[in-house]
């Protein structure tokens, strides 16, 4: 029986790690079908026919004994890795720079709402906008607004504070990155994610927006970088993961997951410490918890009741959920939920209830319209320039077109890439240092 415990623990990393790989390939394969549709308007037979070529290329590229090698000019090869590393991210702010030069941003949507936000509350010290004539205290989620209050201090009320934040975050995010990568990897494959991300055309696009996305990431990755240092046996490192994690959440609520998600990373490794795995986890929700709460404390006393981080969950969730939804965003539902915006918890807890209730009534209808939410999400990475020009500018001319394409079509070849190295690497990726040990 002793041996009984460690065995079933390693057939649980096994099943975990094929699971994992089984959703990547095939949400791999999605993306090679589903986009080249949107590159250019095609008959899905055609789409899925190409999809199927890619994805079998990818295949076939990924079972070769050896790959072509990469040859690299001398002159580059005598550069230091940090060299190396510093001019990929000066090119990927340079890129960004001339963007912006050339396309000045201009707020739409919800960019124009949380720079508004940040705004109000870096002059006026409040946090409250008003929509269909009522004054909501805690619509959005604060995280952006309150990451771009000490810029607004700085630079003030300029297009240029969101560009330096974003040029800021960016870099940080490529450093980061690096880091993760090298210690996971080697300092080529490194090299090669960073000029990746450097030259990602959607996130250049974002460059001059108030973008949640870009903040976004760069919480997810730096509470990554940090987690990550509780493999090397320093479990306070699950400290820092956690206030990474928790800003993430405030910015974006699905990040209130991530204890979830640890837990079964350590359920996944092969190591029998359980106390320090128990240790790690308390960390990581402490760190959470030390920066949403004092935001949900700040809820209670307005609203008398328990909000975590804000009220735009219900309504969303019924606008996506109800038979007018389509899978994107649209402003009205089957039933008019904005009969309640002037109670902002009424409202929010209706929109849940709408939504699920349809959700019940309607089975069939919303595994169909789940299948489309899924096509909407991985046959596409145009929203950079969808906003940055359609949106701000109303143009949908020549230069757009062009732009539009490229979006999706690195949005092909990354998931190619990805797929091919996945499948080459995959006993590696198993067995490695992962962290899955």
């Amino acid at each position: 029986q002793s041996g009984a415990a460690p065995k079933a623990i390693a057939v649980c990393h096994l099943v975990l790690f094929r699971s994992l790989l089984l959703f990547f390939l095939i949400t791999g394969f999605l993306v090679l079908v589903f986009t080249p549709e949107e590159v250019k308007n095609m008959p899905v037979v055609l789409s899925l026919t190409i999809g199927l070529l890619l994805t079998f290329l990818a295949y076939r590229l990924a079972e070769r004994s050896k790959l072509p090698a990469l040859k690299l000019p001398d002159w580059l090869k005598q550069l230091s890795t940090a060299k190396l590393l510093c001019a990929i991210i000066f090119a990927g702010v340079a890129l960004r720079v001339i963007w912006i030069l050339f396309i000045p941003p201009v707020q739409t949507s919800d960019f124009l709402a949380y720079w508004q936000l940040a705004l109000g509350f870096a002059e006026n010290n409040t946090y409250s906008e008003v929509f269909k004539g009522a004054v909501l205290n805690a619509y959005r989620p604060p995280g952006y607004p309150l990451l771009l209050y000490p810029f607004i201090l700085l630079f003030g009320d300029s297009p240029w504070t969101i560009i330096f934040s974003n040029l800021l975050m960016f870099t940080l995010c490529a450093f980061l990155l690096y880091d993760v990568v090298a210690r996971w990897f080697y300092e080529a494959v490194a090299l090669i994610t960073t000029f990746l991300i450097a030259i990602w055309p959607s996130w250049i696009f974002y460059s001059g927006l108030a973008a949640t996305e870009l903040p976004f990431m760069l919480m997810l990755i730096g509470g990554v970088w940090a987690f990550d240092r509780v493999r090397d046996g320093k479990i306070a490192w699950s400290l820092f993961a956690g206030l990474f994690l928790g800003f993430g959440a405030l910015i974006k609520a699905t990040l209130l997951v991530a204890p979830i998600i640890v837990a079964g990373f350590f359920l996944a490794q092969k190591s029998q410490n359980q106390l320090k795995k128990a240790g790690s986890i308390a960390l990581l929700c402490l760190g959470m918890a030390l920066v949403i709460l004092p935001w949900s404390y700040r809820n209670y006393t307005i609203f008398g009741e328990r909000v975590l981080i804000s009220t735009t969950g219900g309504s969303n969730f019924y606008r996506a959920n109800n038979a007018n939804a389509s899978g994107t965003y649209k402003e009205l539902g089957e039933q008019d939920i904005d009969q309640f915006v002037s109670n902002e918890l009424l409202w929010n807890k209706t929109g849940y209830e709408w939504g699920m209730q349809w959700i019940k009534n309607n089975p069939l209808d919303f595994i169909q319209l789940s299948f489309k939410k899924l096509y909407i999400t991985l046959s596409r990475d145009n929203t950079g320039i969808k906003w940055s020009l359609k949106k701000g500018y109303d143009s949908v001319g020549v230069g757009y077109t062009i732009l539009n394409s490229l979006s999706n079509v690195w949005w092909i070849f990354i998931w190619f890439c990805a797929l091919m190295g996945t499948w080459r690497y995959r006993d590696f990726l198993s067995n490695s240092h992962m962290g899955i040990q």
